[in-house]
């Protein structure tokens, strides 16, 4: 063990490396400043700015440092510190040749400061704010981290900095951060620095029983930050495994993963070999907004000197893409150019109606039967003890739609709407009837919930307009598209699709089985119990006919979706006629009537051959089934 006077000497040291550092930067603003040219004011004001940042952070760094000096006598306060209760490794070997971890899965809004009780939201930030202080100790030019990082974002950039320049490192923790928006920081990070040597998933089992998320392993080279062209030229790896890892792991398969240079397939994995520089050029905003743009060959071209210089990193899909996508994938992509576009590119996707207490707003409720009488709705009490003859005029009444339980078809029309929304907005004057409902809602102190306390009054919530398209975000194994001809409004339980497009061609494309397999690809499937979920940003990245290459009248497309009878309940493996429980490509697809009719009109568009639409069935099928019985696996 390192006795505390060496100790002491090591922070010794690293202070004076800093006070010099601090010198060295003052140094370089003096003599820069002076010689701008141009704008004088706005170039010494933005200089300024950077030199004295950087020169706070580095008194912030001693200052750590000095509080650890103090304490590190102190027995029961002595904190642990990685290159100083490991002198011996940073200093001989500048770190460690391997690091290993399985850190806890923690959500972004449960990171808290250990072993306190009573935390407040500040202490959440301020221990936000080391974590984030720390990783930049070790790599400076990180100014943030995505807000909604999961825990294992920071254990992941703390583990990298322990190594030398020569080790390895291997985490296994959720596979969120491959698909999702807070995981573009770390997947910049490692393409731009590390060698990305593989990550492994199984789509046959769950690594933990009692972990309710799935996991991947993920090896690494050391990051290297003096010059990111060297890792950028490197080959990433991306396997997934097809039976348990006690089955399919072993020096044979391992040694035939790591010579891969193109996709292999075998019976116990698949290899998806990729550039880093091509994943970093995907996920690029200078070549389109994310990763569909790139797949669809909208790429500028930029030269490589400075390709990255300007832009930023927006994020890609290395799950959905380089995981779990089946060939066909790559089909559609080559047929579709020219006929697929980013819905969001078509139009705006965002959440449903947040009413703050349904239980209120929704009526019917637990609490009261409706009756109509004349103009009014009449709110009869389902228990004693409610006031009686609550009058509410039709005019704040609105139709809406609570839930995907609630509906059986796609097509809406307004005798499925069961529930009825209080739409009043906060200059309407409520009548003697609806203040007296309003003053219930207070007496239960429904006002105080949050989403409500926020209004200037907190039963307004007109001003929003109904919608024609929605669709449900928590997918088992099928998600629906709504199509509602009148519009309506729906909950928070749905995504809502706006265009200025045909709503019945949207409708079309994104019920058929090609947008069935998108979702699959691309939808979150990091919940343990086998649950997808496509949140608002993710439903607009999804791939859609472009509206203008659908030369099909719309009464035709209409019709086809009002004849669409196949109810909401029937499986994904029901509507393309696939026995789940019997190998899936050993049948041959035999979709619903109605199924097949819609899929066909997509299809016959894209250019596919029998055998290519038959592989789409299949391969939908294959999808959903992997992420259930992986679920069911433990």
């Amino acid at each position: 063990m390192i006795s505390i006077s060496v100790k002491i000497g090591v922070i010794d040291d690293k202070i004076n490396k800093l006070n010099k550092k601090i010198q060295s930067l003052e140094q370089d603003k003096r003599q820069v400043i002076p010689n701008m040219l141009g704008n004088v004011d706005d170039k010494i004001s933005k200089h300024e700015s950077s030199y004295d940042q950087q020169i706070k952070e580095v008194k912030r760094e001693i200052g750590s440092l000095e509080e650890i000096k103090n304490k590190i006598q102190s027995p029961d306060k002595k904190p642990f510190i990685w290159d100083i209760d490991f002198a011996e490794i940073f200093g001989e070997k500048g770190g460690f040749d391997i690091v290993i971890g399985n850190p806890p899965y923690v959500r972004q809004e449960k990171i808290a400061p250990p072993l306190k009780a009573d935390i407040t939201l500040e202490d959440k930030m301020e221990y936000k704010r080391k974590l984030l202080t720390s990783i930049q100790t070790h790599f400076p030019f990180i100014r943030n981290l995505d807000k909604k990082s999961d825990l294992s974002i920071y254990f992941y950039f703390h583990g990298l900095a322990l190594l030398n320049d020569k080790g390895t490192f291997c985490f296994i923790t959720s596979n969120s951060w491959l698909d999702v928006g807070y995981g573009k920081d770390l997947q910049e990070f490692l393409l731009k620095y590390c060698r990305i040597l593989a990550i492994y998933d199984n789509q046959a089992k769950r690594s933990f029983e009692h972990a309710d998320v799935n996991t991947i392993i993920a090896l690494f080279g050391a990051p290297d930050i003096s010059d990111s062209k060297t890792s950028l030229k490197e080959t990433a790896r991306f396997i997934m495994f097809k039976d348990g890892f006690d089955k399919v792991i072993n020096t044979k398969n391992l040694i035939a993963i790591e010579s891969a240079d193109t996709i292999q397939k075998t019976s116990s994995y698949r290899v998806f070999p990729v550039k880093q520089e091509v994943l970093l050029e995907e996920g690029w905003e200078d070549v389109g907004a994310g990763l569909v743009p790139a797949l669809l060959g909208n790429h500028k071209g930029y030269p490589y000197k400075g390709r990255f210089q300007s832009g930023v990193y927006e994020g890609n899909k290395w799950g959905g893409k380089y995981m779990r996508a089946p060939e066909i994938f790559f089909t559609i992509l080559e047929k579709g150019k020219g006929k697929l576009v980013r819905l969001g590119d078509i139009a705006e996707v965002r959440r449903g109606f947040t009413t703050g207490c349904n239980e209120f707003f929704y009526l019917p409720s637990k609490h009261f039967d409706i009756k109509k009488n004349g103009k009014y709705y009449e709110l009869i009490p389902k228990y004693d003890g409610l006031p009686k003859g609550m009058r509410i005029e039709e005019e704040f009444l609105s139709l809406s739609l609570l839930s995907p339980r609630n509906i059986d078809l796609l097509y809406i029309k307004p005798s499925d709407l069961k529930k009825y929304l209080l739409l009043l907005n906060s200059k309407q004057t409520p009548s003697n009837g609806l203040k007296t409902y309003l003053e219930w809602g207070e007496q239960k102190k429904f006002n105080q919930r949050p989403s409500c306390k926020s209004r200037e009054r907190w039963w307004a919530l007109a001003g929003r307009p109904a919608c024609l398209l929605a669709c449900n975000y928590l997918v088992n194994d099928y998600m629906r598209f709504y199509y509602c001809f009148n519009g309506t409004w729906f909950s928070d339980n749905f995504q809502e699709i706006h265009t200025s497009n045909s709503y019945i061609t949207l409708s079309i494309f994104l019920n058929s089985i090609v947008t069935q397999l998108f979702i699959n690809m691309f939808g979150r499937t990091n919940f343990g119990g086998g649950l997808l979920k496509i949140q608002t940003y993710e439903v607009a990245d999804l791939l859609t006919l472009d509206p203008s290459v659908v030369n099909i009248d719309e009464n035709i497309l209409e019709k086809l979706l009002i004849n669409f009878s196949t109810k909401c309940n029937q499986s994904i493996y029901e509507q393309c006629g696939i026995n789940p429980n019997i190998p899936i490509r050993e049948q041959i697809p035999n979709p619903l009537p109605d199924r097949k009719a819609l899929d066909d009109i997509v299809f016959d568009i894209i250019g596919f051959t029998q055998d290519e639409r038959d592989e789409v069935y299949w391969s939908v099928c294959e999808l959903v089934n992997n992420r259930l019985k992986k679920a069911r696996s433990v």
